[in-house]
């Protein structure tokens, strides 16, 4: 297959261009006789996609040409820069600049790794062939003032974002140029031993043999230049407070703020309170990235004057655990935010929003295991439900006592109808109905916190829990119909209940023996086991997610929004069986608590 029409590259550059002449019928006064399109790409898979869109708009530029103001405003950095305003290039500053450009080079290889794995191996040779073409060309280069020869084109770049010129024959520019021309051989020969699979080699010019530079090494700051000429400088502590201002202006839940409020905190305590935001580049971020990712859980509980989150980080041993890959994506998440917040604000030139964990994401249905039938029979012949002290501190000694309190019923309702802890302990009397059917059911209405707007559905009350005498049980405190069934459980600050039981239950886990599946248990568990005995007993998809209450079906429901009605999913629910003998617990029906 040869090489499609206009795809090309320039001289120096390992980045795929589209090129093409201006046909005939729209040749004109003030139309350009060619285009030349960068596809900012150095694979060619990806060059052949951005193809048809790259001819698209180079045919429009024919059509409608851009006015000489538009041209200038868009065009390239081509001139060493000479302004008298920009202040000069310090000496002491070079090295610090090209060892970032370095680190930026390794940064952009890494995001490309994935991309030459599936190359086929005649486009193997082309690339490799062109990496060595470049590597000779930088050998060979002479030390120029044009722009072909590619490291003074890149020198320009450089010294333009920077905002600082020095004569073309300084000694600050000659140390650029040398460093630049070294650096740039050693990212193409790492980029070519990868292209073969060969990630071992690294820079073996000691110029470069570094840690990755972060955010605190001191590069020269624009102060004129014309790529950023709008940005405000503001120090990141004034601009958060702006943003958590801005954004609690809308009616945002008190534990939403709360989060809100300690991810922006961490994020302003690595960066530094009076870092100037309009100084942060991407690779300041990619660094947030990389030590947030080696933190262990809890890690503000051991952060204080002397211990900072880079410290944090820098003690991590091998084996040590590290944040959740839920825990860290939402400070990435908040980082991405704050940066879109910032970089439409003007305070920053881009907004490097595009942070996620490196990780792949765990499979979200394992994030916490089923209980198995063995831990099930456990759990539920515990002195909780034999016979105990009390329900507090006594409740995993044997007594004389049945205490029907949230200890007992939350775990056998979240089994038999699979509601969320946060669900069960917001019940009153009043959320118990009866339909014309007959069918007993739990409304779960939008009064209450719900996890989501799906939440809100009916579920038919399990047969079991009538034979134990829930609907009983439920009936003796109808007097206050809108009092929780459940007052014992205190609130935690967002005045919820299911962190406070939820933590509760864990440390019930601990009076069993449950090895390396101890992690993967916690009262969520029960809602698992409730999805898998739906998966066993073949309950089809709408029904399994409307007791779920994960996805809202089309038929309207009785008065309480749309979703299937009770007497629909009551016989889909009474398929829910576990090989569990439970029979202990009938007795506890003629109690009259």
């Amino acid at each position: 297959m040869g090489k499609p029409a206009g795809l090309t590259k320039r001289k120096g550059s390992s980045q795929y261009y589209f090129r093409m002449r201006c046909p005939k019928h729209l040749a004109g006064p003030g139309v350009r006789n060619e285009v030349l399109i960068s596809l900012k790409t150095a694979d060619r898979r990806q060059a052949l996609m951005r193809l048809p869109d790259a001819r698209e708009k180079a045919h429009r530029l024919f059509v409608n040409p851009p006015t000489k103001l538009e041209i200038v405003a868009a065009q390239p950095y081509r001139r060493w820069p000479d302004d008298p305003l920009w202040p000069l290039l310090d000496t002491a500053d070079v090295l610090g600049m090209v060892q970032r450009y370095f680190q930026l080079g390794l940064i952009e290889l890494d995001a490309e790794e994935h991309l030459t794995g599936a190359l086929a191996p005649e486009a193997l040779q082309r690339v490799a062939q062109d990496l060595d073409e470049q590597i000779a060309a930088l050998r060979a280069a002479p030390d120029t003032e044009e722009e072909e020869d590619p490291v003074v084109g890149v020198a320009i770049g450089l010294l333009h974002e920077a905002g600082v010129r020095t004569p073309y024959a300084s000694q600050p520019a000659r140390l650029l140029r040398e460093y630049l021309r070294r650096a740039m051989e050693q990212l193409l020969t790492i980029e070519r031993a990868r292209l073969h699979g060969d990630f071992s080699v690294t820079s073996t010019d000691p110029l470069f043999s570094i840690q990755p530079i972060s955010a605190s090494v001191h590069l020269p700051q624009m102060r004129h230049g014309p790529s950023s000429p709008r940005l405000v400088r503001i120090a990141i502590k004034e601009a958060a407070d702006r943003y958590l201002k801005e954004v609690f202006q809308a009616d945002r839940k008190n534990k939403t703020e709360e989060r809100y409020r300690a991810e922006i905190k961490h994020i302003v305590s690595y960066f530094g309170e009076q870092t100037v935001l309009a100084d942060l580049k991407r690779a300041d971020s990619i660094e947030f990235r990389d030590i947030f990712a080696k933190l262990p859980p809890n890690f503000s509980k051991r952060l204080d004057d002397k211990v900072s989150i880079r410290d944090l980080a820098a003690r991590r041993k091998p084996d040590d655990p590290v944040l959740a890959w839920e825990t860290l994506d939402k400070y990435l998440s908040a980082l991405n935010r704050f940066m879109r917040w910032a970089y439409k604000e003007e305070y920053t030139e881009r907004a490097w929003d595009d942070l996620k964990p490196l990780s792949s994401k765990p499979d979200g249905s394992m994030a916490k295991f089923p209980f198995e039938n063995d831990e099930l029979r456990r759990i539920f012949n515990r002195p909780i439900y034999t016979g105990c002290k009390d329900d507090r501190n006594g409740f995993a000694k044997p007594g004389p006592n049945i205490v029907r309190r949230s200890r007992y019923w939350a775990p056998l309702i979240a089994l038999f109808m699979g509601l969320r802890a946060g669900e069960i302990l917001q019940l009153t009397p009043a959320h118990f109905r009866t339909s014309d059917a007959g069918t007993p059911f739990i409304v779960l209405t939008l009064d209450m916190r719900l996890k989501n707007e799906n939440a809100q559905r009916e579920i038919p009350v399990h047969p079991m829990l009538v034979r134990i005498g829930l609907l009983d049980w439920v009936a003796r405190r109808r007097e206050q119909p809108d009092d929780k069934l459940f007052p014992e459980v205190g609130l935690d600050v967002f005045q919820a209940e299911s962190p406070t039981f939820s933590k509760r239950f864990r440390s019930d886990l601990k009076y069993f023996e449950l090895g390396e599946r101890r992690d993967k248990l916690s009262f969520h568990s029960f809602r698992h086991t409730f999805k898998r005995a739906l998966d066993r007993a073949a309950v089809p998809e709408q029904e399994k997610d409307e007791l779920c209450g994960w996805a809202r079906g089309k038929k309207i429901g009785r008065r309480y929004g749309s979703g299937l009605e009770a007497d629909v999913l009551k016989p889909h629910l009474e398929k829910v069986v576990y090989d569990l003998d439970l029979t202990h617990l009938l007795s506890h029906s003629r109690l009259c608590d």
